[in-house]
């Protein structure tokens, strides 16, 4: 893990253990009855792409999301959101005159039901469904030393797979405040050889209740 993201996840940790501070303002009306529910998210993202880097490593990223969705009381939901998975790159020494530069941004659309355990104003959750992923895997043969020619290749993709996690969240006003953890994976080919991205998230979200 990077060192961006380890502060990064530290800090949504932070902000997860200063919850309690505002719960006692909370109404539990509204998140008892079923509505509407749209919202937004940021955090980091952990991205493994075994193959491109011998060992695998993990590149961490921003990513944010955009969601809405039907809550069904306090017990359920069915979501459908936007997710940029984060703009991540590695510059790697192949060769004593020649380096490649990886890049990938990942970004998906989802749909998925979520299970809620209502825990008074607190609640625990589960997310499992389905994403749609489109991303272009970069990759640029740079010839040392500068400024020799670089040669750039763009791989396209889009790939379909299951997206699953959870988190925890605390009712205030007429919102929630959830700290949620989600993973999904990428399959994709590169030349003709089988690339699959698997991606971590972890995001800091607001949700309204209308």
């Amino acid at each position: 893990m990077s060192l961006f993201s380890k502060k990064l996840f530290g800090a949504l940790c932070l902000c997860t253990a200063a919850l309690p501070l505002i719960a006692s303002a909370a109404d539990e009306n509204k998140v008892s009855q079923s509505g509407f529910e749209f919202g937004a998210g940021v955090g980091g993202s952990q991205i493994s792409a075994p193959g491109v880097f011998v060992p695998d490593r993990d590149l961490g990223g921003f990513t944010y999301t955009f969601f809405g969705g039907y809550r069904i009381a306090k017990w359920a939901a069915v979501e459908a959101s936007y997710l940029d998975g984060g703009d991540v790159s590695r510059e790697v020494l192949v060769a004593p005159n020649e380096a490649v530069k990886y890049k990938v941004e990942p970004r998906g659309a989802t749909v998925s039901g979520v299970g809620i355990l209502p825990l008074g104003n607190f609640s625990l959750y589960a997310r499992a469904g389905f994403a749609h992923w489109w991303y272009t895997d970069g990759f640029d043969f740079v010839q040392l030393p500068p400024p020799q020619p670089t040669v750039r290749e763009n791989f396209s993709q889009t790939a379909n797979a299951p997206i699953w996690g959870g988190g925890v969240s605390l009712y205030f006003d007429r919102g929630l405040l959830r700290l949620e953890y989600d993973q999904s994976k990428a399959n994709g080919t590169v030349g003709g050889l089988p690339l699959d991205l698997k991606i971590r998230m972890l995001t800091l979200q607001v949700a309204w209740l209308l």
